[in-house]
């Protein structure tokens, strides 16, 4: 009974402290869609994955520890189709919602939003 418990305990842990995903959508410079995730760390710790309905996948990684009342954050973004770049999270805390506009070696440029759950 007490390894139950204890893995029970563990298990609770653990999902406690896993990224809080939320959706995106958006479109690149050359109106292709967009589907992206921001995975959302209880520590601070932030990812954005960004998909394009022709195949590539950008991931970048943001912290917000250290950052005070900023409502931007600048982050670089790697892909799996060798492009790099930068992007841009502008929060709109009225409205609730995010933006992230960023621009690639490769000439690709885009712009996803994700709203903010409350």
């Amino acid at each position: 009974m007490k390894k139950s418990v204890m893995f029970s305990i563990l298990s609770l842990g653990m999902a406690a402290c896993a990224p809080v995903p939320m959706g995106g959508e958006g479109t690149t410079n050359k109106g292709d869609t967009l589907i992206a995730e921001a995975k959302l760390g209880y520590d601070g710790n932030n990812q954005v994955i960004i998909n394009s309905t022709r195949g590539w996948t950008c991931t970048g990684n943001y912290s917000t520890q250290g950052a005070g009342n900023s409502t931007t954050r600048n982050f670089p973004l790697s892909c799996n189709n060798g492009a790099t770049g930068n992007a841009i999270m502008s929060v709109n805390s009225v409205q609730k919602r995010a933006t992230v506009a960023f621009t690639l070696n490769n000439g690709e440029a885009g712009r996803v939003a994700f709203g903010i759950v409350s």
